[in-house]
C-alpha cells in the first residue's frame, strides 16, 4: 500500500467519511467492510487543498461567533435592568417652566435607579436652576439656536459621545431635542408618540410612548415606563443655593419687606397670556390694604420693569418692584412668599415647585 505525503494511505484517504479510521472497540476487523473507492492522485491533491482552504474559515467563524456572544453578554451585564451601571441622558432644552416640569422625571430616575448616572442637556440660560440638583450627575449646556451652527452641532456630538450614554430621554418632543438624543449615540432613545412627539422627533427616537396625561408633569413621568418606572412620586427638589438665599434676604431687607409678603409677576412670554396691568394693580392694592401684606413685583425684561413700576406707583409704601434676579435668587425669594399671583410663565411654575400657594391666570393655553 502506497503512503502519500501526508502520512496516510491512499486507500484510507479515499474511504467514506463515516468509515475512515473507524475500528471496532475490540480491534477486530469490520464485520461489514466498507467499499473501497479508487481515487486518482490528482483528486487527492485537490481534496487536501480544499480542506486546507475551508477549515481556517470554519475556525474563524467559530471565533467570531464566540466573540460576538461574549460582547453581547458583556453589554447585557453593563446595562442591567437594575440600572446599577446605566447611563441616562435627559434632553429638555427649554423653556423655564418646562425645565421645571421635567425635574420630577429626574427625581424619579434617581429614586428608582439610584446607581445610574444621570445627565441633563439644557440651554445655558436655564442651567443655573439645575446646578447642584440631587438627581443630576452631569449637567451639559448648549447655546440657544445651537442647531443653526454646524460647528456647535459637531462639538455637542463629541461631548455626548465621550460620555457613552446608554439611554436618552427626549422630554421635549421636538426636532432639536430628538436630534440631540440621537447625537449622543444612545442605543435607546425614548420619546413621545402622538400627539406630543412633534416635527421629526418620532423618526429620530426609537422608543415612542403614547402618553395619556394632560398635565406636563405626569406626562413626562410616563416616559419612564420603558425603563420599568411606573407611577413614581412627584418631587421637584429645586436646589437651595446659600449665596442666592443670602442675596435674597439682603434684597428683602433693603426693600423693608418682612417674612409675610406676596409675589406678583404680571409678565408672560406671549402677549395673549398677559393680564392687564391695571387689574394686577387693583389686586395688589387690595392685598396691601385689606390684608396688610407687602407686595413684591417681579420683572424679567425692560417692558416688565415698566409694568412693575406702574403697579408700585399705585401704593408705593406697600408695593415694591424687584430688580432683575438670577434664577437661583428668584427661587430663594419665592421660598419666603405667602402667596404667588401671576400669568402662565416660568416664575409661576417655579413658585409651585418650591411649595408656595399660587394663583395662576391662564388664557389661551390650558393649565
Amino acid at each position: 500500500m502506497q503512503i502519500n505525503r501526508s502520512g496516510t494511505s491512499d486507500k484510507l484517504a479515499c474511504l467514506p467519511r463515516q468509515c475512515a479510521g473507524a475500528m471496532p472497540p475490540d480491534g477486530s476487523p469490520h464485520r461489514r467492510p466498507a467499499q473501497m473507492l479508487s481515487c486518482r492522485p490528482e483528486t487527492l491533491q485537490l481534496r487536501k487543498i480544499a480542506i486546507a482552504a475551508i477549515c481556517p474559515w470554519r475556525y474563524c467563524n467559530l471565533a467570531i461567533g464566540a466573540a460576538v456572544g461574549l460582547c453581547y453578554g458583556l453589554m447585557r451585564k453593563a446595562v442591567d435592568p437594575g440600572g446599577s451601571k446605566l447611563r441616562i441622558l435627559i434632553v429638555r432644552l427649554s423653556a423655564l417652566g418646562d425645565v421645571i416640569h421635567t425635574m420630577p422625571l429626574a427625581c424619579a430616575l434617581r429614586d428608582c435607579l439610584p446607581q445610574a448616572t444621570i445627565g441633563w442637556l439644557v440651554e445655558d440660560r436655564f442651567a443655573d436652576l439645575l446646578e447642584g440638583h440631587r438627581a443630576v450627575d452631569i449637567l451639559l449646556t448648549v447655546q440657544r439656536r445651537w442647531l443653526c451652527r454646524p460647528g456647535e452641532v459637531l462639538r455637542l456630538r463629541d461631548r455626548l459621545r465621550r460620555l457613552q450614554f446608554d439611554v436618552a430621554i427626549d422630554a421635549q418632543g421636538l426636532t432639536k431635542s430628538a436630534l440631540a438624543a440621537w447625537l449622543s449615540g444612545a442605543k435607546r432613545r425614548i420619546g413621545y408618540g402622538r400627539p406630543w412627539g412633534r416635527e421629526l422627533s418620532r423618526w429620530l427616537n426609537n422608543e415612542l410612548v403614547d402618553t395619556r396625561s394632560v398635565h406636563a408633569v405626569p406626562r413626562h413621568l410616563e416616559l419612564l415606563a420603558p425603563l420599568g418606572v411606573t407611577a413614581p412620586a412627584v418631587e421637584f427638589s429645586v436646589p437651595i443655593d446659600s449665596k442666592a438665599q443670602q442675596a435674597a434676604d439682603t434684597l428683602l431687607g433693603e426693600l423693608g419687606i418682612a417674612n409675610r409678603y406676596v409675589v406678583i409677576h404680571p409678565g408672560a412670554s406671549w402677549p395673549s397670556k398677559r393680564w392687564p396691568a391695571d387689574r394686577y394693580a387693583a389686586v395688589a392694592v387690595h392685598l396691601a390694604r385689606r390684608w396688610k401684606l407687602p407686595v413684591l413685583v417681579l420683572s424679567g425684561s425692560r417692558q416688565e420693569q415698566q409694568t412693575a413700576a406702574q403697579l408700585a406707583a399705585a401704593l408705593p409704601e406697600m408695593i415694591q418692584p424687584a430688580p432683575l434676579l438670577t434664577l437661583k435668587q428668584l427661587a430663594a425669594v419665592l421660598r419666603g412668599a405667602r402667596l404667588y399671583l401671576g400669568s402662565d410663565s416660568g416664575p409661576l411654575h417655579l413658585a409651585a415647585a418650591v411649595g408656595v400657594p399660587c394663583v395662576g391666570l391662564y388664557g389661551p393655553w390650558p393649565a
